[in-house]
């Protein structure tokens, strides 16, 4: 991403930042280390303890100091999908927190994390959120709080009876584009 930055601003282009984050100042700073010189002007490195967040009845684990700017695109592949309070299986719920602290559209990607896939797909609908079982990878299209549904804005029957049938393997709703 940061290859792609240089590559647009040696073309003219106004270019943004890179947001990377990570809860383990270990893997930060290796990523920092990584980085090759060129690049490092266009990543800003953050480090931050995890929070539990909730979005009507979907309990998510999020970074507690997110840097506050406008984004446009989220990579998610991290923090853990896991509550580091319980253990419990949750998501990533980072790309809710920012859709919800900002009007501009933010499009996203979501890296092997069936669970952030799953309740992203119940908030936003299949028709913005879909997940590729090849590539482990879900696609976010452009969305903004005002696309969020909730539990109440949907016949309560057809929330059960679509959620079950989005967590049979086969029938996450997918694209292969």
């Amino acid at each position: 991403m940061a290859t792609a930055l240089l590559e647009l601003e040696s073309e003219g282009h106004t270019v943004g930042r890179i947001t990377s984050m990570d809860s383990h100042k270990e893997y930060l700073d290796m990523s920092r280390e990584l980085l090759p010189e060129s690049l490092q002007k266009y990543v800003d490195f953050h480090c931050s303890e995890l929070m539990e967040d909730f979005f009507s009845i979907y309990p998510g684990i999020r970074y507690k100091y997110i840097p506050n700017r406008e984004y446009d695109f989220v990579f998610i592949d991290g923090p853990d999908y896991k509550s580091p309070f319980d253990g419990m299986l949750t998501f990533d719920f980072d790309f809710l927190y920012l859709l919800q602290k900002t009007t501009n559209p933010i499009a996203g990607m979501v890296d092997k994390r069936v669970s952030t896939c799953y309740v992203l797909q119940q908030l936003l609908g299949t028709d913005r959120v879909k997940y590729d079982p090849v590539a482990h990878l879900g696609f976010i299209k452009p969305s903004t709080k005002n696309h969020l549904l909730t539990i109440d804005t949907v016949t309560p029957s057809l929330t059960f009876s679509d959620s079950y049938r989005a967590m049979l393997p086969t029938k996450l709703i997918y694209s292969r584009k």
